[in-house]
């Protein structure tokens, strides 16, 4: 495994530790967690608005910077998007084919599949467009497309479009 695989495998661990807390709660009331913004796309033919939107700017720990989509009390799908920490522009889109560090996941309900744009797999992409970043005030806003291929089937895929994040960020 990579060095990169081994940084996202435990960001997704916490990623993953955390929307298992949040989909064990019930009802529509996620207790000790508040939405820090919003997060919507179309995934497939199917318009994903998630209840939970949680941001997570971690330049030392993970090196990542992360915006992830959850449905507590619904289903555990959820929606990652990973942002660079620097090397763009506020209102340049830029590719998972050229920014290593950033791309799209999206994690199917019973966490069977997981679809990426990442790390080059298959024939993914994805387009990101950080609209606006402020560090002062912990908030971030952009737009994101893409084409997810599953990470243990080349020629399963998700299309995904339409995609808006607006949301603060926690800085560990």
């Amino acid at each position: 495994m990579t060095a990169k695989r081994l940084k996202y495998s435990a960001l997704a661990a916490l990623i993953l530790g955390l929307s298992g807390l949040v989909a064990c709660q019930k009802g529509t009331q996620t207790t000790g967690y508040q939405s820090q913004g919003t997060l919507t796309a179309t995934v497939g033919s199917t318009n994903y608005a998630p209840s939970l939107t949680e941001a997570v700017y971690s330049p030392i720990t993970y090196t990542t910077f992360a915006v992830i989509g959850l449905q507590p009390a619904k289903d555990s799908t959820y929606l990652r998007v990973e942002l660079p920490l620097n090397g763009f522009t506020i209102g340049t889109p830029f590719s998972s084919d050229t920014a290593v560090s950033s791309g799209l996941s999206w994690f199917d309900s019973q966490r069977t599949y997981e679809y990426d744009a990442l790390f080059g797999n298959f024939g993914s992409h994805s387009l990101i467009d950080i609209t606006s970043w402020d560090s002062v005030n912990r908030k971030v806003a952009g737009t994101f497309s893409g084409v997810l291929y599953n990470i243990n089937n080349g020629s399963d895929s998700i299309v995904i479009t339409n995609g808006t994040f607006n949301t603060s960020y926690t800085e560990e």
